[in-house]
């Protein structure tokens, strides 16, 4: 256990996150799932006092006290940023072939930076994935609201985007232990999701339980998640055949030669019909990197 607890502790370390003693029973990286009660009495026994600290009700590898102060003003942001994300999804939300709008990255974790841009992970369905991004993000560039080389303060990213038939996300692992991509899905905030697919989601990646045993998917409060009453019913103008192959043969057109020059080479962009990845700038090995680093530091 108390190995589990340093590992888990060692990773959220990197991106200046301390945790509730309830998010280390939920995120903590074990072969078993073990009790909340279990937890408590490892966290608070004289084996973890030299190298964890406790503070505002967050736990942090000693030395890190900092991260608590941070962590609660980044919230504050991340609240500023919630209130866009809900006005943006009461249009994505008529988008018929969109089955769910989740929020990803940082602000998933209400830990944004000020000037940090808006991660979405959109779900779609099958046969309609180019269609749907095509009308997704057509009105966020023509007003500005995708980020820029200079500016991405509160703008929208459509860099993630799934049909329901590629909900395994194990397919772009960067290696067989991706500690980002698994803390990546345990945090997806689904704010749109009306027919419960971020269920489906963890059901096809059982692969995640038996790294983290305790986690379950994120349930958003009322105040955060998005109505379905003004969604327009499945079927119409949903995108299946011609309207995908156009909006496939535009996006492509129209992909920057950055992404087109590693497509597909590896897993940071993938470019197929039933998943859209884009993210040139994965920085997947760097966490690896410095997660290991942080393990071998603690003797763990």
């Amino acid at each position: 256990m108390r190995e589990a607890i340093l590992r888990t502790l060692a990773y959220f370390d990197i991106v200046d996150y301390p945790l509730s003693g309830f998010e280390i029973w939920k995120l903590l990286r074990r072969d078993e799932p073990c009790s909340y009660g279990e937890l408590i009495r490892e966290l608070s026994s004289p084996a973890l006092a030299e190298v964890v600290e406790r503070a505002d009700g967050f736990w942090f590898l000693r030395g890190r006290v900092a991260t608590v102060a941070l962590r609660q003003e980044r919230y504050r942001i991340a609240e500023r940023k919630y209130r866009r994300v809900r006005r943006a999804l009461g249009f994505l939300r008529l988008i018929p072939s969109i089955r769910m709008v989740a929020i990803c990255n940082t602000l998933a974790w209400s830990h944004s930076h000020d000037d940090a841009d808006i991660d979405l992970f959109v779900v779609t369905k099958p046969g309609a994935l180019w269609w749907s991004r095509l009308l997704a993000v057509s009105p966020f560039a023509l007003f500005a609201l995708r980020p820029q080389h200079t500016r991405a303060r509160d703008l929208f990213c459509f860099s993630f985007f799934a049909t329901e038939r590629a909900l395994d996300l194990a397919s772009v692992k960067i290696l067989p232990d991706d500690p980002y991509l698994l803390y990546w899905i345990a945090s997806l905030v689904p704010l749109y999701d009306p027919d419960g697919l971020i269920e489906a989601l963890w059901d096809a990646n059982q692969w995640m339980a038996q790294i983290l045993p305790n986690a379950y998917a994120v349930r958003p409060s009322a105040r955060r998640r998005v109505s379905s009453l003004l969604r327009i019913p499945a079927g119409l103008d949903d995108g299946h055949g011609p309207l995908e192959s156009m909006a496939r043969a535009i996006q492509l057109a129209h992909l920057p030669r950055e992404l087109r020059t590693i497509m597909n080479l590896d897993e940071r962009v993938i470019v197929t019909d039933e998943l859209l990845k884009f993210h040139e700038n994965d920085r997947r090995k760097e966490f690896h990197k410095q997660y290991a680093e942080r393990c071998g530091a603690l003797g763990v």
